[in-house]
Protein backbone atom coordinates (compact mmCIF):
# COMPACT_ATOMS: atom_id res chain seq x y z
CA UNK A 1 0.00 0.00 0.00
CA UNK A 2 1.49 3.42 -0.94
CA UNK A 3 2.91 5.40 1.90
CA UNK A 4 0.97 8.53 0.84
CA UNK A 5 -2.31 6.63 1.16
CA UNK A 6 -1.40 5.39 4.62
CA UNK A 7 -0.39 8.89 5.62
CA UNK A 8 -3.65 10.35 4.33
CA UNK A 9 -5.61 7.58 6.09
CA UNK A 10 -3.86 8.37 9.34
CA UNK A 11 -4.67 12.07 8.99
CA UNK A 12 -8.32 11.34 8.18
CA UNK A 13 -8.58 8.97 11.17
CA UNK A 14 -7.03 11.53 13.46
CA UNK A 15 -9.39 14.24 12.21
CA UNK A 16 -12.36 11.90 12.63
CA UNK A 17 -11.34 11.09 16.20
CA UNK A 18 -10.82 14.76 17.00
CA UNK A 19 -14.14 15.67 15.41
CA UNK A 20 -15.96 12.93 17.31
CA UNK A 21 -14.28 14.04 20.50
CA UNK A 22 -15.34 17.62 19.85
CA UNK A 23 -18.91 16.55 19.19
CA UNK A 24 -18.90 14.58 22.45
CA UNK A 25 -17.39 17.52 24.32
CA UNK A 26 -19.90 19.95 22.78
CA UNK A 27 -22.77 17.67 23.74
CA UNK A 28 -21.39 17.32 27.25
CA UNK A 29 -21.06 21.10 27.59
CA UNK A 30 -24.56 21.51 26.19
CA UNK A 31 -25.94 18.95 28.65
CA UNK A 32 -24.11 20.61 31.53
CA UNK A 33 -25.46 23.95 30.44
CA UNK A 34 -28.99 22.56 30.22
CA UNK A 35 -28.64 20.96 33.67
CA UNK A 36 -27.33 24.22 35.09
CA UNK A 37 -30.23 26.11 33.53
CA UNK A 38 -32.75 23.62 34.85
CA UNK A 39 -31.18 23.82 38.31
CA UNK A 40 -31.29 27.62 38.14
CA UNK A 41 -34.89 27.53 36.92
CA UNK A 42 -35.87 25.14 39.73
CA UNK A 43 -34.26 27.43 42.30
CA UNK A 44 -35.95 30.42 40.72
CA UNK A 45 -39.33 28.65 40.71
CA UNK A 46 -38.82 27.49 44.31
CA UNK A 47 -37.95 31.01 45.42
CA UNK A 48 -41.03 32.35 43.64
CA UNK A 49 -43.13 29.72 45.42
CA UNK A 50 -41.61 30.59 48.80
CA UNK A 51 -42.21 34.29 48.16
CA UNK A 52 -45.84 33.58 47.29
CA UNK A 53 -46.29 31.59 50.52
CA UNK A 54 -44.22 33.73 52.89
CA UNK A 55 -46.54 34.67 55.80
CA UNK A 56 -44.83 38.06 56.15
CA UNK A 57 -45.88 38.91 52.60
CA UNK A 58 -49.26 37.18 52.81
CA UNK A 59 -50.84 38.00 56.18
CA UNK A 60 -54.27 36.83 54.98
CA UNK A 61 -53.11 33.47 53.65
CA UNK A 62 -54.94 30.27 54.58
CA UNK A 63 -53.59 28.07 57.35
CA UNK A 64 -52.98 25.33 54.79
CA UNK A 65 -50.71 27.68 52.81
CA UNK A 66 -49.00 28.66 56.06
CA UNK A 67 -48.30 24.99 56.85
CA UNK A 68 -47.13 24.47 53.26
CA UNK A 69 -44.60 27.29 53.66
CA UNK A 70 -43.42 25.88 56.97
CA UNK A 71 -43.05 22.41 55.47
CA UNK A 72 -40.83 23.81 52.70
CA UNK A 73 -38.59 25.71 55.11
CA UNK A 74 -38.43 23.41 58.17
CA UNK A 75 -37.62 19.75 58.78
CA UNK A 76 -40.60 19.35 61.12
CA UNK A 77 -43.86 21.28 61.41
CA UNK A 78 -45.67 21.05 64.74
CA UNK A 79 -49.37 21.48 65.39
CA UNK A 80 -50.38 21.48 69.05
CA UNK A 81 -53.97 20.33 69.56
CA UNK A 82 -55.13 21.57 72.95
CA UNK A 83 -58.40 21.14 74.78
CA UNK A 84 -60.70 18.82 76.67
CA UNK A 85 -62.43 15.52 75.93
CA UNK A 86 -62.70 16.00 72.16
CA UNK A 87 -58.99 16.70 71.93
CA UNK A 88 -58.26 13.64 74.08
CA UNK A 89 -60.28 11.47 71.69
CA UNK A 90 -62.86 10.24 74.19
CA UNK A 91 -65.34 8.07 72.29
CA UNK A 92 -62.93 6.88 69.58
CA UNK A 93 -62.28 3.14 69.27
CA UNK A 94 -58.53 3.75 69.34
CA UNK A 95 -55.87 6.46 69.03
CA UNK A 96 -55.75 6.21 65.23
CA UNK A 97 -59.42 7.19 65.05
CA UNK A 98 -59.29 10.13 67.49
CA UNK A 99 -59.26 13.76 66.42
CA UNK A 100 -55.49 14.25 66.51
CA UNK A 101 -54.67 11.26 64.31
CA UNK A 102 -57.57 11.99 61.98
CA UNK A 103 -56.43 15.59 61.61
CA UNK A 104 -52.81 14.62 60.93
CA UNK A 105 -53.92 12.12 58.28
CA UNK A 106 -56.18 14.67 56.57
CA UNK A 107 -53.35 17.24 56.44
CA UNK A 108 -50.75 14.76 55.19
CA UNK A 109 -53.20 13.66 52.48
CA UNK A 110 -52.81 17.14 50.97
CA UNK A 111 -49.51 16.07 49.37
CA UNK A 112 -45.91 14.94 49.79
CA UNK A 113 -44.82 18.32 51.14
CA UNK A 114 -47.13 17.85 54.14
CA UNK A 115 -45.68 14.52 55.31
CA UNK A 116 -43.63 16.08 58.08
CA UNK A 117 -46.55 18.01 59.54
CA UNK A 118 -47.31 16.33 62.87
CA UNK A 119 -50.05 16.85 65.45
CA UNK A 120 -49.09 16.84 69.14
CA UNK A 121 -52.09 16.07 71.35
CA UNK A 122 -52.75 17.80 74.66
CA UNK A 123 -56.25 16.67 75.61
CA UNK A 124 -57.61 16.61 79.15
CA UNK A 125 -60.82 14.59 79.52
CA UNK A 126 -63.79 16.40 81.08
CA UNK A 127 -61.79 19.55 81.77
CA UNK A 128 -63.59 22.89 81.65
CA UNK A 129 -61.73 26.06 80.70
CA UNK A 130 -61.66 26.91 84.42
CA UNK A 131 -59.72 23.75 85.22
CA UNK A 132 -57.42 24.15 82.21
CA UNK A 133 -56.48 27.60 83.50
CA UNK A 134 -56.28 26.62 87.17
CA UNK A 135 -53.85 23.78 86.41
CA UNK A 136 -51.93 25.79 83.78
CA UNK A 137 -52.31 22.98 81.24
CA UNK A 138 -51.34 25.34 78.41
CA UNK A 139 -47.71 24.95 79.53
CA UNK A 140 -47.62 21.61 77.73
CA UNK A 141 -48.42 23.43 74.49
CA UNK A 142 -45.77 26.07 75.07
CA UNK A 143 -43.14 23.36 75.51
CA UNK A 144 -43.93 22.09 72.01
CA UNK A 145 -42.85 25.41 70.46
CA UNK A 146 -45.56 24.82 67.86
CA UNK A 147 -46.08 26.45 64.49
CA UNK A 148 -49.85 26.23 64.91
CA UNK A 149 -52.05 25.81 67.99
CA UNK A 150 -55.58 24.49 67.60
CA UNK A 151 -57.49 25.27 70.79
CA UNK A 152 -60.69 23.27 71.33
CA UNK A 153 -62.51 25.50 73.79
CA UNK A 154 -64.13 22.84 76.03
CA UNK A 155 -67.53 24.52 75.82
CA UNK A 156 -69.65 21.44 76.50
CA UNK A 157 -67.89 20.83 79.80
CA UNK A 158 -68.27 24.50 80.72
CA UNK A 159 -71.99 24.08 80.11
CA UNK A 160 -72.13 20.73 81.89
CA UNK A 161 -70.11 22.00 84.87
CA UNK A 162 -72.02 25.30 85.12
CA UNK A 163 -69.05 27.61 84.52
CA UNK A 164 -70.30 31.22 84.38
CA UNK A 165 -70.20 32.82 80.94
CA UNK A 166 -67.96 35.71 82.01
CA UNK A 167 -65.49 33.27 83.54
CA UNK A 168 -65.57 31.17 80.37
CA UNK A 169 -64.62 34.20 78.29
CA UNK A 170 -61.86 35.23 80.72
CA UNK A 171 -60.44 31.70 80.75
CA UNK A 172 -60.29 31.54 76.96
CA UNK A 173 -58.69 34.98 76.80
CA UNK A 174 -56.11 33.94 79.39
CA UNK A 175 -55.17 30.81 77.43
CA UNK A 176 -54.87 32.69 74.12
CA UNK A 177 -52.80 35.45 75.75
CA UNK A 178 -50.47 32.89 77.33
CA UNK A 179 -49.84 31.26 73.95
CA UNK A 180 -49.31 34.64 72.30
CA UNK A 181 -46.88 35.69 75.01
CA UNK A 182 -44.76 32.53 75.13
CA UNK A 183 -44.98 31.41 71.48
CA UNK A 184 -45.53 34.69 69.63
CA UNK A 185 -44.61 33.28 66.22
CA UNK A 186 -47.28 30.54 66.38
CA UNK A 187 -50.63 30.84 64.63
CA UNK A 188 -53.71 30.11 66.75
CA UNK A 189 -56.97 28.57 65.59
CA UNK A 190 -59.83 28.33 68.07
CA UNK A 191 -62.59 25.80 67.57
CA UNK A 192 -65.86 25.13 69.34
CA UNK A 193 -66.69 21.75 70.81
CA UNK A 194 -68.77 19.25 68.84
CA UNK A 195 -72.59 19.18 68.78
CA UNK A 196 -74.31 16.83 71.24
CA UNK A 197 -77.65 15.02 71.41
CA UNK A 198 -77.64 14.21 75.13
CA UNK A 199 -79.56 17.41 75.87
CA UNK A 200 -81.52 19.92 73.84
CA UNK A 201 -78.78 22.35 72.89
CA UNK A 202 -81.25 25.20 72.53
CA UNK A 203 -83.64 24.54 75.41
CA UNK A 204 -81.94 22.60 78.23
CA UNK A 205 -80.43 25.06 80.70
CA UNK A 206 -77.69 24.29 83.20
CA UNK A 207 -77.88 25.33 86.87
CA UNK A 208 -76.97 28.94 86.08
CA UNK A 209 -79.48 29.39 83.27
CA UNK A 210 -77.39 28.83 80.14
CA UNK A 211 -77.96 26.39 77.29
CA UNK A 212 -75.12 24.75 75.41
CA UNK A 213 -75.89 26.92 72.41
CA UNK A 214 -75.58 30.01 74.62
CA UNK A 215 -71.92 29.08 75.14
CA UNK A 216 -71.42 28.46 71.42
CA UNK A 217 -72.93 31.84 70.51
CA UNK A 218 -71.03 33.72 73.22
CA UNK A 219 -67.62 32.39 72.19
CA UNK A 220 -68.39 32.89 68.51
CA UNK A 221 -69.10 36.55 69.31
CA UNK A 222 -65.98 36.82 71.50
CA UNK A 223 -63.71 35.60 68.69
CA UNK A 224 -65.24 38.17 66.32
CA UNK A 225 -64.63 40.97 68.83
CA UNK A 226 -61.03 39.84 69.34
CA UNK A 227 -60.43 39.16 65.62
CA UNK A 228 -59.27 35.65 66.48
CA UNK A 229 -59.24 32.89 63.88
CA UNK A 230 -62.17 30.65 64.78
CA UNK A 231 -63.82 27.58 63.30
CA UNK A 232 -67.37 27.02 64.51
CA UNK A 233 -67.09 23.26 64.20
CA UNK A 234 -70.33 22.79 66.13
CA UNK A 235 -72.38 24.51 63.42
CA UNK A 236 -70.26 23.19 60.55
CA UNK A 237 -70.73 19.58 61.66
CA UNK A 238 -74.47 20.07 62.06
CA UNK A 239 -74.68 21.61 58.59
CA UNK A 240 -72.84 18.67 57.00
CA UNK A 241 -75.07 16.15 58.78
CA UNK A 242 -78.18 17.99 57.63
CA UNK A 243 -76.92 18.09 54.03
CA UNK A 244 -76.24 14.35 54.11
CA UNK A 245 -79.51 13.59 55.94
CA UNK A 246 -77.55 11.95 58.77
CA UNK A 247 -78.81 11.93 62.34
CA UNK A 248 -76.52 13.47 64.95
CA UNK A 249 -76.68 10.47 67.38
CA UNK A 250 -75.11 8.22 64.72
CA UNK A 251 -71.76 10.00 65.07
CA UNK A 252 -71.78 10.20 68.89
CA UNK A 253 -71.09 7.97 71.90
CA UNK A 254 -73.54 8.45 74.78
CA UNK A 255 -74.95 11.43 72.93
CA UNK A 256 -71.88 13.47 73.89
CA UNK A 257 -68.51 12.35 72.51
CA UNK A 258 -67.77 11.79 68.81
CA UNK A 259 -67.27 8.20 67.65
CA UNK A 260 -64.81 7.25 64.90
CA UNK A 261 -67.01 8.76 62.19
CA UNK A 262 -67.64 11.83 64.30
CA UNK A 263 -63.93 12.53 64.67
CA UNK A 264 -63.38 12.00 60.96
CA UNK A 265 -66.08 14.56 60.21
CA UNK A 266 -64.56 16.99 62.73
CA UNK A 267 -61.10 16.64 61.15
CA UNK A 268 -62.47 17.05 57.63
CA UNK A 269 -64.33 20.22 58.57
CA UNK A 270 -61.24 21.63 60.32
CA UNK A 271 -59.07 21.09 57.23
CA UNK A 272 -61.77 22.58 55.02
CA UNK A 273 -61.74 25.66 57.21
CA UNK A 274 -57.94 25.78 57.25
CA UNK A 275 -57.90 25.80 53.45
CA UNK A 276 -60.08 28.92 53.24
Amino acid sequence: MPKNFLFILAIVSTISILFAGKLHYDEKIKAQGQTAYETFKQKEDRQALLDSLNPERNPDQSLVDYLYYKSLTQEQVRISLFGSSGTAGIGASGPNYALGSRLEAEIQALGNDFQHVHVHIHGFPEYSTARLVKEAKVKSVIRDKPDLVIFETALFHNYDQHVPMDETKKDIEAIVQSIQQHVPEAKILLTSSNPVSLVSEERTQNNIGYTYNDYIRAITQLTKEKSWVYANIHNDMEARLAAENTKLPTILIEGTYPNDEGYLLWAEKLVEYMAQ
